[in-house]
């Protein structure tokens, strides 16, 4: 969810349905006009986004039709409406109530009462990047992470696409672990380095911007123990090879931000690197794929 203040002057709103498959596709577009973006559930969701001042209708009509050329489908019906007087990102926050996953609860600042005992608390506010712990993908990442931390010893992380930087602070929060979290958007960047001081991890988890695998950040950091990927289904499988010569061995990679009928494709483009799948989580349509790097065989 991408929230963004609109003032005192109002704001206008753009709601549209799209296929489920493809949620994030648009949500993504609508996050990169500046909106705050609200997600519906159900097999056709309904996407809302809030804007402060003016509606630039052409900058919005532009935006959905190449998220629509992606998913290969004819651009959603939309309607912009405008709105009164509202801190949207106040109302927002309010509404943002706790999430608890296993062991992990995700909050607010606004969230007043303390954590449930023994839970390993994560503030995070909603802000201008993808990850406050609301999207199934993300609940899904936290929960592989707990299963792999409860099976092996976890050093070294890699959150690649990180967004606000959840799965990296959770990753050290839990593990003890150093954590590198990459993404190609600036303002995600900022947004996971404020929430990593927060979360009192500031000094584990290195932020920094980077075009995926190609980032300067990866130079000599390799090879990692557990390694996430939330993104969409087409950039994981394409970042498979590189994904595979950086995971160490016995090293988990934790891969989602898709539907369940993208989970075998998945799967096989990083069987095809040498790994083996290591089991799958759901929560409704969508999936988490697990894949670790065997250890290599003994010799003599």
């Amino acid at each position: 969810m991408a929230i963004r203040k609109s003032g005192g002057d109002g704001g206008w709103r753009v709601s549209l349905a799209v296929p489920v498959r493809h949620r994030d596709l648009f949500a993504a577009a609508l996050e990169g006009l500046g909106l705050a973006v609200t997600v519906g559930a159900g097999r056709r969701v309904r996407l809302r986004g809030y804007g402060a001042g003016t509606c630039d209708r052409a900058s919005v009509a532009a935006a959905l039709a190449v998220a629509a050329a992606a998913a290969g489908i004819d651009p959603p019906d939309i309607a912009i409406a405008r709105l009164p007087a509202t801190d949207w990102a106040a109302r927002l926050n309010r509404d943002f109530p706790p999430i608890r996953v296993g062991r992990f609860y995700l909050h607010g600042t606004h969230v007043a009462r303390p954590p449930p005992r023994g839970a390993i608390a994560l503030r995070i506010d909603a802000g201008a990047a993808f990850g406050t712990g609301g999207h199934e993908s993300t609940r899904l990442c936290l929960r592989a992470l707990l299963r792999v931390a409860r099976r092996r010893r976890v050093r070294r992380v890699l959150d690649m696409g990180t967004g606000a930087g959840v799965l990296a602070i959770a990753a050290t929060k839990l593990t003890g672990a150093t954590a590198l979290a990459i993404d190609n958007d600036a303002s995600a960047v900022a947004v996971a380095r404020d929430n990593a001081a927060a979360n009192g991890v500031g000094a584990l988890v290195r932020v920094a911007a980077g075009d995926g695998y190609r980032a300067d950040a990866l130079t000599g950091e390799a090879p990692f123990d557990l390694v996430f990927e939330n993104i969409l289904a087409r950039p994981v499988r394409r970042m498979a090879p590189a994904l595979a010569r950086r995971l160490a061995p016995g090293g988990v990679a934790v891969l989602s931000g898709f539907v369940a009928r993208d989970a075998d494709r998945v799967e096989a483009a990083h069987v095809a690197q040498g790994l083996v799948a290591a089991g799958r989580l759901r929560e409704g349509d969508w999936v988490a794929v697990m894949m670790r790097r065997p250890r290599p065989a003994w010799r003599r």
